[in-house]
């Protein structure tokens, strides 16, 4: 009923692979003409069934009269999101070493991702926590949407905006630098900094964090770090 949500999911059973999927269908507001949608549906498929180490990928996308829908596995998880409010609620923070092996554990899974593509929307709510760890769901649709429709979808949402790389500002495409961006807020929310869409306050960390995440939220994309394996050789030591 959320005329403003980006998409509408079920949870559903494929009789034919015998297994639980999530069925999302994307929202009018980021496809808008069967022409999109059309274009939307084969960009996903170029990703369908592929395996990405700590990512959820799309195992089949749907396109029918008015609508386009992405197939994924259904996973049994609850959204970081969900973890650090549920641990604020309760007046309680990460520690700096629960913060890193969370963020080492997001790196992994970036890095797996680039392989394929920059995610393009990363953001505690499609970082999905699991008995056996961390995995991105929501990976390459965002790039297979016109990202100046993402961008409105963020901007409207000062909650999510606060994730979204400077550039998206500029409706410049999104690149793995833009995702290094949301890794860096991530990490500066939980460890208890605040966030705004003009950065992190990071006054509140040690000297060492204050370095360690401000090299992530730097404004300029060039002044990131160049690449996910010297991000994280330089986090693991």
């Amino acid at each position: 009923t959320d005329a403003q949500a980006a998409a509408w999911q079920w949870r559903a059973h494929d009789p034919v692979k015998n297994q639980e999927v999530v069925v999302k269908i994307i929202a009018d507001l980021l496809v808008m003409t069967e022409s999109e949608r059309k274009d939307f549906a084969g960009k996903v498929q170029m990703f369908a069934g592929r395996t990405l180490a700590g990512c959820v990928m799309p195992s089949e996308v749907i396109q029918g009269d008015g609508f386009v829908a992405v197939v994924t596995p259904y996973i049994q998880a609850v959204s970081l999101r969900d973890v650090i409010d549920a641990r604020r609620a309760l007046g309680q923070g990460f520690t700096p070493e629960e913060s890193l092996r969370v963020v080492l554990s997001l790196v992994g899974a970036i890095q797996a991702m680039h392989t394929a593509s920059p995610h393009g929307a990363l953001r505690p709510g499609n970082v999905m926590v699991t008995a056996r760890g961390i995995l991105l769901t929501d990976g390459v649709v965002g790039m297979c949407v016109p990202h100046d429709r993402v961008y409105a979808r963020l901007d409207a949402h000062a909650d999510l905006a606060v994730f979204a790389a400077p550039e998206f500002a500029h409706k410049r495409k999104p690149t793995a630098s833009a995702d290094l961006y949301a890794l860096g807020m991530i990490a500066a929310s939980l460890l208890g900094a605040t966030l705004s869409r003009a950065g992190a306050d990071l006054a509140a960390l040690t000297p060492e964090l204050q370095r360690a995440v401000s090299t992530l939220i730097e404004r300029e994309p060039g002044k990131r770090p160049a690449g996910i394996r010297l991000l994280l050789e330089a986090l693991t030591a």
